[in-house]
Parts: structure tokens; C-alpha cells; sequence
């Protein structure tokens, strides 16, 4: 009997037949999606359907002796391809059956069609698609000659009706009706079918795909999720505050009591159907933590009730504040956690038990995948998943469904994103029964935004108020009992550098604490800025104007992420030591740096950048600080003005211009007035277009202009050749840009020593390292603005590298270790 095989390597005698990778993991696609799931054209036991004859029959083009010479024999022929003739039979298999109508069925298509490729819905069935009709037919005709062969190898009878699969193989059918094949694409993108959102369901399906597909390819099978126990973060808080006592911890253990009782408070069917929690709080009361263990109180509540065990996904802006996560997260999950961002050393990651065992190719596959009880990762990572066609990020999208995801900080979102990303985490809830936990000191009107754009475009739809549940229903007291800050508007004249730090200095040597240099921190909206005013404070310190010798430093994005990292530590070292010290920074403090100084200067900016900034400064209210210490707000010439909107600005001076002083008590006064001021501006034109055409208008073209964080304009990557281990990982790197037979693996090994030299290394192999050692790379990558590199140009990389080069031996003429990057050429940058 003739075997068929779905994958074949002819240099290590791997193989897989095509039969058990199209059958086997069929009961995990089904068991992958949670009862939660439904669409407005979808029920949950439909999309199930769909979502097993999809996978069962996406590699069923390789059955073909086209394909099996190929892929056995090295012979190569024009008709060797499956993905086109695979979903050509899925689509007519799933109409002749009456298992889907027609527009559903087409989504099968789709999927299956793009399956080793991007997603995309407009122009794929254009000219260069109808002049294969041919080829296809021959295919088919194959097929058909051995699908006795074929019913013979295998059981497909347990599945479909062998005359069912002969008749799906009569293409001329198909390819016959106009409106029923050439012109769905249109149909399903028309204004029409909007209210039917299919783009949730089509990228979920694409994901649950190529995610089962690529993981049954690499023999690996998905994690059975098992619950955590929520006492996992008791037993670690007693730990990790054994001995400690003060005031703020017994707040911190008050709020998480109060939280806990929220989760334990609520109904079986407020389990079942509520899909956003609040969690509204002071900085510096525990969020990170007692949100945690919300969560897995209502992740085991939900798996008895529901009968699956949801995923737990915490999202965070910054990827600088993401390792102090990773630490109390790594405490609570052990071995079933996943970190997931551009700068992650996916060997090191404890996601498996048995990562020793595991290749590279397929750690992080893993990693990518999603594959952990548990993830961490950034806003960046999530967001751009979940709004994209490509499909690497796309393989992670099914794992969110069900799950309960943390948003850290959602004050960091810029504003005129925030109609995007609420109207898309509503859909995700509503559709995919994911639940949000919305986590800040600084509440925004995320849903209320994302209503006002689903209301935009589909007023028809019957868009109730979303009532979010706020887990800590008394977070006023615990705003209104603060009294560790307060903010000081100095906005009566605009100040440059030198005035700046004359007012500085002026304040700090007036500080009522005499005894003690206050420690200082200082924020600006520009890199230029930082730079400047550290190098004005030098001067100063020089000059022996402070009362005591501070310690200086300058953190900003124009530094390495090695070194800022080495500064955030050196800094938190002198805190705690109580040594005097002055940081300044750009807003890459703001949110989730636990650092805690005793006086502040921030140059003005919205409310909810003062109120991060403030959360920097007697953080732990600690009794020997004292009360109300200042945050002062000035103005610096025109520089808010290149990095915020208008109306954010504006919104910001009605409200504290004129007062002397603002105590922290009425931060939450005032920022719910912030955002009721800032609510009434209308919808940002581009977040506009990528909704209605892109998400609604299944245009993946257009869904590629979104970007959560907006460009500085045209910039290059610079890598900073600063060290030994720099010279280690470009030599590495280099190795990587040759051809596989001239790269000398040794030299891949002196960077990742957990690598195992193999005589013939996979291509797959080959792009893991590559990431890694990409990943590796990035510690030492600066991005600079091309008109600030113009009149300072560093080397080429290389001619098959975008990147540019700093060299050990040039570095003194590039790269400062205290302010990062040099350029000649002043550039506001942020």
C-alpha cells in the first residue's frame, strides 16, 4: 500500500503521514475552543463544525503524486502546491453537505487557502488566481483517481462519504459561479455583512489552524491548562513581607482582602456572563499581585462552572517594567509560564517542564504559540496580534479566547487609540467570552470610547452600556486618606534649561528636610531635553551649588536597554541607601518603575502623566518622609507641544492652572473631570479607517497603518557595539546573514551555550536562532531619528542588514554611557 506523507525529511528520516496530521489532533481543534464562543452568524456547535472540517481538510491537496514527488523525491513541478486545490475542497465539501451556508463556508476557504501565507480577504481570487483554474483541475483529477487508495489507507470514512469527496473534486462547479466563488470575497467585505463583524471569527479560525497545524508539524501537542490555586499568591506575599510591617502594607493587605471578597461575591451567573472588571487604585497599593489572585479565583470558578480552564494573560506597556512582573509571576506558576516579547530569551523561559529536551525551533514555537497557563507579555504583542493579517502573530489569537487577560496601566493607551482598543477588547469579550481586568490608578473611559466608535459605524446594533464591575468598590477612601503628594503648578512663564535648573536648585536646597539631600526626580518630554538638563545639572554640581554632592543620573530611550536597566538598578541602590541622587528621565519612568523619590519636577503634560509621575515620589508613604511631598509642574518652551495633542493639553491647564497646590486626595476629582472634558472631542480619523475598513471592511492592508505607539518618524536602528558580549552576539549575527553551508555554528554556540551543534541544522532551526540572537541583539539597539544620524552617520552593518553599527573602537565618538547616543544635530525625540 502507497503511503502518503504530510511532511517528509529526507536528511534525518523524520517523517509524518498525511492521514494522522490531518486526524489526530481533531479532537484538540474542538476541545481548543471554550463554550464561550459565539458570533452574530456563528453558534458555538457551528463554528465547532467548521472549525474541524477546516483543519481536518487543509492539507488534503497533498495527496497528490505532484506533491509527494516533491516532497520525497526532490521533484519539482508547477503543480506541486495543496493550499489552493485543500481549500477549493473544503469549500465545496462544506456547501454540497449543508454543513455551512455559503459565507461561512467561505471563511473555511480563506483559511485554508492562506494557511502558509498572510491573511487577506480583497483581490485574492483576481486574474493571476482564475488563470490557475487549469492546474488545478489536474489536481483534482489525481485526487480522484486514487481516493479509493486513499479511503483504503485511511479511515476517512469516519468522517465524510467518499462520494461527498468525489464531488467536491468536480472544480468546474465552482469555478462556474460567478457569485457564489469569484465575488464572495466582495460579498463578505460589503458594507452589508458589518454588523456581522466577521472579522472575529475568520482570524480566530485562520489561528486555531495554523496554531494546531505548525504544533502537530513540530509533534508537539497543546498544554492541558490545569488549574492554579489562588493561595499560591498568599503563600508568596507572606513571604515576601515577612517582617516588614508598616502602614502601607496593611493598606496594600486591606485593598487585596477587599478585592478577594469582590471575586468571591459574585453570583454563578455574574461569573458566567460578566466579561470587564475595574481595578481602580493608588499607586503603590499591590495591584500586580492581588489582581492575580483575582484572577485565579475567577479562573477556578470558571472552570467548575464551565468545564474549562481559562488562560490567565497580563498585558503591560513598557517591556522596561516587565521583569519585576515576571518575578512575582514566576513565584506563583513555576513551570507553566510564558514570557512573550521582542526582547525575550526564549530558552530561558519556564513554560515546560522539560525545556532541556526541547529544540530551539520548538521553544519557541511555544513561546509564540502562547503555550503556558499562564503569559506575560506587552500591549504591543497583544493589540498588533489581534488587529494584523500576518501570520506569525496570528497563531496566538484562539489562546485569548476564554481567557482571562490584565490590562496593566491602560492610561498609558494614547487617547486617540483609545476608541480602537475599546471597541476592539468589547468584541473580543462578546465574541470570544474572553475576560478583561482593567488595572490603574487613572481610570479612563476605555468601553465608553469604544462604544462611541462601534456606535459610529453600526448604529443599528443594539450596543447596551457596558457596566464593568470595579473590584475594589471603596477605592475612593483609599485616594482620599493619601497624603504622601502633592502637585505645585509653577505655569506662569515658560522656562529654558538654564532657569529650569536654577528653579531645581532653588527648591532642592530649600527643602525643609536640611539633614537629608531629597532625592530628586525629574521628567521631560523630550530626550533632547534630558539631556540637556543633566548636563546643566553637571555644571551646577561642579560648581558646588547643592547643599550635598548628588549622585546624577539621565534615563531615556536614547540609551541601550542594557543600560537602562543598569541605571534603574543603580538608582534603586542609592535610594535605598539613602545616598543623594537626581534622576533625570523622560516619561519611560512613568508607568510601573518602582522607584521611590522624595521630591519631583515634571514638565507639563496630561493629568494622567503628572498622576504616574506623582506615583514616583514617596511611593510608599513611609512615616519619616512626611506628608504632601511636592511634585512641581513648569512649563519648558513649547516641548509638550511636540509630543501631546492639544485637546489632552488643554484639558490639563483648565484644571490645575491657577491653584497653588493640589493634594493628592483630589487626584480621583480630578482626573474623572479630565476625562469627562477630553470625552466630548470627536473620533481620530485614521483609528476611524482602520475599524471601518479594516475590521469591518476585512482589509488587511489597512489594518497594517495601526501602530499603538505612534513612529518618530523615519528612524534607524543603531547597535551599540559597547561590550565583550556586543562583539559576541554581532559576530553571531553575522554568521547568520551567510548562506547555511559558510555559518560556523561554533561561534552561535559562544552566545547560546544551550545550543547543540548539529551536522545539518533545519532551516526552521536556522530562523529560531536568528530570533534569539535578534532578541540578544536588541539590548543593544538604539533607535534614532534619521535626521539626528544625518550629521553623525555610524558604519552599515552590512549589505544584507537594515542596521547600523556602532564599533567597540568608535564608541567614545557615538555613544555616552550616562546620556546614550550622540548626535550633533539637536531633534526632539520621545
Amino acid at each position: 500500500m502507497v503511503c502518503h506523507f504530510a511532511h517528509y525529511d529526507k536528511k534525518t528520516g523524520e517523517k509524518q503521514l498525511l492521514h494522522d496530521h490531518l486526524m489526530n489532533p481533531i479532537e484538540q481543534v474542538i476541545q481548543a475552543i471554550p463554550p464561550s464562543v459565539w458570533f452574530p452568524e456563528l453558534s458555538y456547535g457551528e463554528f465547532k463544525e467548521l472549525a474541524k472540517w477546516v483543519y481536518l481538510l487543509h492539507d488534503f491537496g497533498k495527496y497528490t503524486d505532484f506533491f509527494q514527488d516533491y516532497l520525497v523525491k526532490g521533484i519539482i513541478s508547477t503543480d506541486k502546491g495543496h493550499s489552493f486545490i485543500s481549500a477549493c475542497m473544503t469549500y465545496a465539501l462544506l456547501l454540497s453537505t449543508n454543513r455551512q451556508e455559503a459565507t461561512k463556508a467561505y471563511l473555511g476557504f480563506l483559511c485554508v487557502l492562506q494557511h502558509h501565507t498572510s491573511l487577506q480577504v480583497t483581490g485574492i481570487l483576481d486574474k493571476e488566481a482564475q488563470s490557475v483554474q487549469e492546474r488545478l483541475k489536474r489536481q483534482a483529477k489525481q485526487i480522484q483517481k486514487k481516493l479509493v487508495d486513499i479511503f483504503v489507507e485511511a479511515p476517512w470514512g469516519r468522517y465524510v462519504d467518499e462520494h461527498a469527496v468525489l464531488d467536491s473534486l468536480q472544480l468546474h462547479k465552482l469555478f462556474g459561479n460567478e457569485r457564489m466563488f469569484w465575488k464572495m470575497s466582495a460579498r463578505l467585505s460589503g458594507k452589508r455583512q458589518h454588523a456581522n463583524y466577521w472579522y472575529f471569527p475568520l482570524v480566530y479560525l485562520f489561528s486555531l489552524l495554523i496554531d494546531t497545524d505548525k504544533m502537530d508539524s513540530s509533534g508537539l501537542e497543546r498544554n492541558c491548562l490545569q488549574t492554579t490555586e489562588p493561595k499560591k499568591v498568599v503563600s508568596y506575599l507572606r513571604n515576601k513581607n515577612k517582617g516588614r510591617e508598616s502602614d502601607l502594607i496593611n493598606r496594600r493587605e486591606s485593598a487585596r482582602r477587599t478585592i478577594i471578597e469582590s471575586i468571591d461575591g459574585l453570583t454563578d451567573e455574574q461569573v458566567k456572563k460578566q466579561r470587564f472588571f475595574t481595578l481602580t487604585a493608588p499607586t503603590g497599593i499591590g495591584k500586580t499581585l492581588a489582581s492575580l489572585q483575582a484572577a485565579l479565583k475567577l479562573h477556578n470558578r470558571i472552570a467548575n462552572l464551565e468545564g474549562y480552564t481559562p488562560r490567565i494573560i497580563t498585558a503591560i506597556p513598557f517591556i522596561n517594567i516587565i521583569e519585576q512582573t515576571r518575578h512575582d509571576y514566576e513565584a506563583v506558576f513555576a513551570d507553566s509560564l510564558v514570557v512573550h516579547h521582542r526582547l525575550a530569551d526564549f530558552t530561558q523561559q519556564k513554560s515546560t517542564s522539560n525545556q532541556e529536551e526541547t529544540s530551539v525551533d520548538k521553544q519557541l514555537m511555544l513561546v509564540e504559540s502562547w503555550e503556558g497557563k499562564a503569559v506575560l507579555t506587552t500591549f504591543v504583542q497583544l493589540f498588533h496580534s489581534l488587529l494584523t493579517g500576518i501570520n506569525r502573530p496570528l497563531k496566538k489569537i484562539n489562546k485569548i479566547a476564554g481567557s482571562i487577560v490584565i490590562l496593566d496601566e491602560i492610561q498609558s493607551i494614547a487617547y486617540e487609540k483609545m476608541p480602537l482598543i475599546g471597541a476592539l477588547i468589547k468584541k473580543v469579550a462578546e465574541f470570544y467570552g474572553t475576560r478583561f481586568i482593567l488595572m490603574t490608578a487613572t481610570q479612563p473611559m476605555l468601553l465608553e470610547q469604544g462604544i462611541k466608535l462601534l456606535r459610529a459605524f453600526v448604529p443599528s446594533e443594539n450596543i447596551e452600556k457596558t457596566l464593568a464591575i470595579e473590584l475594589l468598590p471603596d477605592y475612593p477612601s483609599y485616594f482620599n486618606c493619601l497624603k504622601r503628594t502633592r502637585f505645585i503648578p509653577c505655569l506662569e512663564k515658560r522656562m529654558d534649561t538654564s532657569s529650569f535648573c536654577c528653579f531645581i536648585l532653588e527648591k532642592i536646597n530649600g527643602c525643609k528636610q536640611q539633614e537629608k539631600f531629597p532625592s530628586t526626580l525629574i521628567v521631560v518630554n523630550t530626550i533632547q531635553r534630558s539631556i540637556d538638563v543633566f548636563k546643566e545639572l553637571k555644571m551646577i554640581r561642579e560648581k558646588r551649588n547643592f547643599s550635598r554632592r548628588p549622585v546624577l543620573a539621565c534615563l531615556s530611550t536614547n540609551l541601550i536597554p542594557k543600560h537602562r536597566r543598569r541605571i534603574i538598578n543603580f538608582v534603586n541602590k542609592c535610594l535605598k541607601r539613602g545616598k543623594p541622587v537626581i534622576l533625570v528621565s523622560t516619561q519611560t519612568i512613568e508607568a510601573g518603575v518602582d522607584l521611590d523619590f522624595d521630591i519631583g519636577f515634571r514638565d507639563l503634560a496630561p493629568l494622567p502623566s503628572l498622576i504616574q509621575t506623582a506615583g514616583r515620589i514617596n511611593r510608599e508613604g513611609a512615616e519619616q518622609k512626611g506628608t504632601w511631598l511636592p511634585l512641581y509642574i513648569v512649563r519648558l518652551e513649547k516641548d509638550c507641544s511636540w509630543v501631546y495633542s492639544t485637546n489632552e493639553m488643554n484639558a490639563t491647564r483648565d484644571l490645575i492652572h491657577g491653584k497653588e497646590q493640589i493634594p493628592e486626595s483630589d487626584y480621583q476629582s480630578l482626573i474623572e473631570a479630565y476625562y469627562r472634558k477630553i470625552d466630548s472631542v470627536g473620533l481620530d480619523s485614521n483609528i476611524k479607517d482602520v475599524w471601518e475598513y479594516g475590521v469591518l471592511g476585512l482589509d488587511f492592508e489597512e489594518l497594517n497603518k495601526f501602530s499603538l505607539i505612534d513612529s518618530i518618524g523615519e528612524v534607524a536602528d543603531v547597535f551599540i557595539e559597547y561590550d565583550k558580549n556586543a562583539t559576541q552576539i554581532a559576530k553571531a549575527y553575522r554568521e547568520l546573514l551567510k548562506q547555511p553551508a559558510e555559518i560556523d555554528w561554533s561561534i552561535i554556540s559562544n552566545v547560546i551555550p544551550s545550543f547543540v551543534i548539529e551536522q545539518n541544522v533545519s532551516n526552521y532551526i536556522k530562523r529560531s536562532i536568528i530570533r534569539l540572537v535578534s532578541a540578544k541583539l536588541s539590548d543593544y539597539i538604539v533607535q534614532i531619528r534619521f535626521t539626528r544620524i544625518k550629521d553623525n552617520r555610524p558604519f552599515d552593518f552590512g549589505s544584507n542588514s537594515n542596521l547600523f553599527w556602532v564599533p567597540k573602537s568608535e564608541k567614545k565618538l557615538y555613544y555616552s554611557l550616562y546620556t546614550g547616543y550622540i548626535a550633533e544635530q539637536q531633534a526632539y525625540i520621545y
